[in-house]
């Protein structure tokens, strides 16, 4: 008798474990491909399938302080600084002051993005001097197919991630700089003291040098979906 490597075909043999492990696989091929009818039969794919390509580089693999998904958008830059505010022991004068500047925009529609943590060591292994500097980093970034993150991404952590944040954690907002009082450019940074959460906004201009431990964050790239 031939029997079709299809979930119904294993729970006709009574294998109801690989049933569920067959749908799991229909519907994660289903959520890479955005084909909805095909069936495995075999060993054959459907047609037009492409491997999903891995977004984290090798050097990042067992490196990542934090890996979370981030809800970005749908508020106005007013309400989230507001509801950060009432949220956390402090904001910074810097970052309120950068919050508050016309630089700084939320996006318009809620998505949501993978957002990943790590270390400027492992990011910059062998720095030129003896810190790395905010463009080795950027470079570092760009190469290892890392994505900026928004001007609203701090906020967003806060509000969303906060509770996973230990006392004395720092992370910098790898992103699009926004001028700070001093008029240099600067990036957000998220924190927690011992008093609670804390938003801080620090100058990042293209020496600024960062020590091996500090640590910044990213998104991964989006995946496409095939038409």
């Amino acid at each position: 008798m031939t029997m079709e490597r299809t979930g119904a075909g294993f729970k006709q043999l009574g294998l109801d474990d690989l049933a569920k492990r067959q749908a799991a696989l229909q519907a994660e091929l289903q959520r890479r491909t955005g084909l909805k009818d095909f069936s495995l039969r075999g060993s054959l794919l459907p047609e037009g399938f492409t491997p999903e390509p891995a977004r984290l580089h090798p050097c990042l693999e067992g490196n990542l302080t934090h890996k979370w998904l981030l809800v970005n958008g749908g508020r106005s830059k007013q309400e989230l600084l507001s509801t950060v505010s009432a949220l956390t022991a402090g904001i910074g004068s810097n970052a309120q002051f950068m919050s508050e500047s016309s630089e700084f925009t939320t996006q318009p529609e809620s998505h949501t993005r993978e957002l990943v943590v790590a270390p400027v060591g492992v990011l910059v292994p062998h720095p030129r001097g003896h810190y790395a500097t905010t463009v080795e980093i950027e470079q570092a970034r760009d190469e290892k197919g890392l994505e900026p993150v928004y001007a609203e991404t701090a906020h967003q952590i806060l509000l969303q991630h906060g509770d996973d944040l230990k006392v004395d954690d720092v992370i910098w907002m790898s992103m699009k700089p926004i001028a700070g009082r001093s008029g240099g450019p600067g990036v957000f940074g998220v924190a927690r003291g011992r008093d609670g959460l804390w938003l801080y906004g620090y100058w990042a201009g293209p020496s600024g040098d960062w020590d091996p431990e500090d640590r910044f964050a990213f998104f991964l790239p989006q995946v496409t979906k095939a038409a």
